[in-house]
């Protein structure tokens, strides 16, 4: 599962993640990223310099959480033309 909050500008500020199951190590392990990842956006850090930095294989498909979550959020943004929301 995922979530965004966006800052009052419109650009991503947060993402929230977490596993289907409650207190597992991998639920642990996604929300912890998610917090991660928002702490960079809130710091400033630029949504596509970050989604760029994940570790992709040779065409260029993310090949971790953080990398999915991050591509799929893209998506998501770009096919849903959020009101107001950039990356």
């Amino acid at each position: 599962m995922a979530s965004v909050g966006f800052m009052p500008d419109g650009r991503v500020g947060e993402i929230f993640l977490n596993a289907a199951h409650r207190d597992q190590f991998m639920d642990h392990l996604i929300r912890d990223i998610g917090v991660l990842i928002s702490y960079c956006l809130q710091s400033g850090c630029d949504f596509e310099r970050i989604r760029e930095g994940m570790t992709r294989d040779a065409h260029g498909s993310a090949q971790g959480i953080a990398g999915a979550a991050l591509d799929a959020l893209a998506g998501f943004l770009a096919e849903a033309s959020v009101d107001g929301a950039t990356l």
